[in-house]
């Protein structure tokens, strides 16, 4: 009996830390928190950022096209928020910069060269970009999940415009 009453405590306490998270998130716009697997679970500190570095998190809105259509329409964003119009905001890493060869192949993607771990290709279907290689423009972000080989990410939807990015984020909490 006294464990089922710690069992019930317990819950308690998290679900009182969830509510809280979630109260914060809406009340200080300079909370994130993710939900998603393309990285951790966790509370993220949203920033103003200058430049966009590479390797670095940030959130962004990408356009509602064909590409997030096929995502919407194959449950890819769940019951995610639509917090950008059509679309749910993404959290991934700037890993291809302005000026950068991008080459996608069925094992992955490539970024001047080197290979990105965990970018091989799942979705082999329209959203799919079957062997291109292209260069990043002036404006132009290649934005990936290397945390989780499942996210949907560049390697379907295309590449991200600068003014599409809204904020960096830096992990406060992460469950692993």
């Amino acid at each position: 009996m006294k464990k089922r009453k710690i069992i019930i405590r317990l819950i308690k306490y998290l679900l009182f830390i969830g509510v809280l998270i979630l109260i914060l998130n809406t009340a200080f716009s300079f909370l994130t928190v993710n939900y998603s697997n393309s990285f951790p679970v966790g509370l993220y500190f949203n920033r103003n950022f200058k430049d966009i570095e590479r390797g670095t998190l940030y959130i962004f809105c990408p356009e509602y096209d064909e590409k997030m259509q096929f995502a919407e329409q194959n449950g890819f964003w769940g019951n995610i928020n639509k917090s950008c119009g059509k679309t749910p905001k993404y959290l991934k890493k700037a890993l291809g910069l302005p000026y950068d060869k991008v080459i996608i192949k069925d094992n992955g993607v490539y970024i001047n060269g080197q290979l990105i771990l965990n970018t091989e290709i799942i979705l082999k279907n329209k959203a799919y970009n079957k062997d291109i290689e292209f260069i990043l423009e002036a404006d132009e972000y290649f934005m990936l999940s290397d945390y989780n080989k499942y996210s949907y990410d560049s390697r379907y939807f295309g590449v991200i415009k600068k003014h599409q990015i809204e904020s960096n984020v830096i992990p406060i909490i992460t469950l692993e």
